[in-house]
């Protein structure tokens, strides 16, 4: 059976509207199915930034149950589906910016996911830029150069929910080994800074552990990072 999709115009984040959707018995947190619209007006970020969008962003939620990630770490196979869907409709080699990024062959940023946590399933938000992205790169709160996938919207959803759906067929290992060989910066000097610190350190990106934790080698020796503010290349 296939997921449903419940497509509006404009709200103010395609999360919000997920959670609403629960909340009010609408949609059955026990089943996989999406909403996505044309516009945000609050879309979210990663450490409560503005998701900034544009008129041809995919903008969706899309919720699946915990029974279907039981056996998996969210973060490391919900990123794999959506990486191996943009690999398929672009040429370009696509990229995981650890935790939930991904990047182009330019290393410019084409969108990412949030991932929320409910009693009974996890509604992921995934913001895709599908050209146009003018404005976006103009904007002060961007960090990274943007980059696009010339995609329609609505396939696009279509196929991530296809790749989704074979999650349960794969071992969290197999998840794990795929994230780690499509990781940007991977063998690579970076320098990263932590949450609340100004402070850039440098070291060698070594990869994500099996409870999702980035890896990095430095000066200190090994480290583990559940959250990092910032991470770049080393030139």
């Amino acid at each position: 059976m296939d997921a449903e999709i419940y497509r509006v115009k404009e709200t103010t984040s395609t999360q919000d509207l997920a959670i609403e959707l629960i909340q009010n018995q609408q949609r059955s947190p026990q089943e996989m199915w999406a909403v996505i619209a044309d516009t945000q007006t609050l879309g979210k970020g990663r450490k409560g930034r503005v998701w900034l969008d544009n008129s041809k962003s995919m903008l969706t939620s899309i919720n699946i149950p915990r029974v279907q990630l039981q056996k998996h770490i969210p973060q490391i196979s919900v990123v794999v589906a959506v990486q191996k869907t943009l690999q398929k409709i672009q040429s370009d080699k696509i990229k995981i910016k650890w935790p939930n990024d991904f990047l182009n062959s330019q290393n410019q940023k084409i969108g990412g996911i949030l991932i929320y946590e409910q009693p009974q399933s996890f509604i992921c938000g995934i913001g895709i830029n599908c050209a146009e992205i003018e404005k976006i790169q103009k904007s002060r709160f961007i960090k990274q150069e943007v980059g696009s996938i010339q995609a329609d919207p609505i396939e696009l959803l279509d196929n991530i929910l296809a790749h989704l759906k074979v999650i349960p067929k794969e071992t969290s290992a197999e998840s794990l080994a795929y994230y780690n060989s499509k990781m940007a910066y991977l063998d690579q000097k970076v320098e990263f800074k932590k949450v609340g610190s100004n402070l850039f350190v440098p070291g060698k990106l070594i990869g994500t552990n099996k409870e999702g934790l980035l890896l990095l080698e430095t000066l200190d020796g090994m480290i583990e990072l559940s959250s990092i503010d910032e991470i770049r290349l080393i030139n």
